[in-house]
């Protein structure tokens, strides 16, 4: 659970980066927020994430899956809806942390 939160936002930083640049300069607080946990040190992360790598593979495999899932339901809103509604559910059950807003 607390290496994939890494990998997400580092991919996300790095994706924007390679389609638009640009786009660093226009973003808004759900980006900052989103990709917070990227900044933190590449070389402590690098070793976490090499050292438990089968772990971590599943688990980038299994979101790779969840995002061609998420694709197919762009053209569906009321699935899409599901899809956001029930994330949110999931998310409003964790306990809140000191950088929760």
């Amino acid at each position: 659970v607390s290496h994939l939160p890494h990998l997400l936002p580092a991919t996300l930083v790095n994706a924007v980066a390679a389609q638009n640049p640009a786009a660093f300069d226009f973003h808004g607080p759900g980006f900052s927020s989103t990709t917070r946990v990227a900044g933190g040190p590449p070389a402590m992360w690098t070793e976490l994430l090499c050292t438990n790598r089968t772990a971590v593979r599943a688990r980038a495999e299994a979101m790779i899956e969840k995002f061609r899932e998420i694709i197919t339901l762009l053209d569906r809103e009321a699935p899409m809806n599901d899809f956001l509604t029930q994330a949110k559910a999931l998310r409003d059950r964790l306990r809140p942390t000191k950088d929760d807003v």
